[in-house]
């Protein structure tokens, strides 16, 4: 596995680990500050020198996409890992349109695990592919819910997508 660094106007810097053919995992390596880059800033920055593999280059242009409202859907090929419950969860979740919101509690239902809706935000806690697998869009029944890139970057794709305001 390999390890690749981006980072992105509004997500800020995130840690990319991959396989020849896949991505593995994305993981937010600081919270979310709530600012985004200039324009004119590098969009970019990979922190070992060398070219991305094909697939971390997909990723790449389609989170660039996605954060100018130019995608809806991502088409990246990755690995999923868990139980099957959590996979049942991500599976689900991913499913989930661009601009809608489900509850955890719905999630748990459209899973077959209507009552698991806490053992859901515990599956979504541990999603390795946050942005692909839009955990971002399950909301609590009273707020929010939590989210791995912080509570600002979850209001900010939000509002991108224009599920809030």
């Amino acid at each position: 596995m390999n390890s690749h660094y981006l980072t992105l106007p509004q997500i800020g810097h995130l840690k990319i680990i991959s396989n020849k053919n896949h991505i593995i995992e994305i993981n937010f390596i600081s919270e979310f500050s709530g600012k985004d880059l200039e324009e004119g800033e590098a969009i970019s920055l990979k922190i070992f020198s060398g070219i991305y593999p094909a697939e971390v280059e997909k990723l790449k242009n389609q989170l660039i996409e996605y954060l100018k409202a130019d995608r809806r859907e991502f088409q990246i090929d990755y690995q999923l890992a868990g139980t099957d419950f959590q996979q049942a969860i991500l599976d689900e979740t991913a499913k989930i349109p661009y601009g809608q919101t489900v509850s955890y509690k719905e999630l748990a239902k459209r899973a077959g695990s209507p009552r698991a809706w806490q053992a859901t935000g515990q599956a979504l806690k541990n999603n390795r592919l946050p942005i692909i697998i839009p955990c971002h869009r399950v909301i609590g029944s009273s707020g929010l819910g939590g989210y791995n890139g912080g509570l600002k970057l979850k209001k900010t794709l939000l509002k991108l997508e224009g599920s809030i305001n």
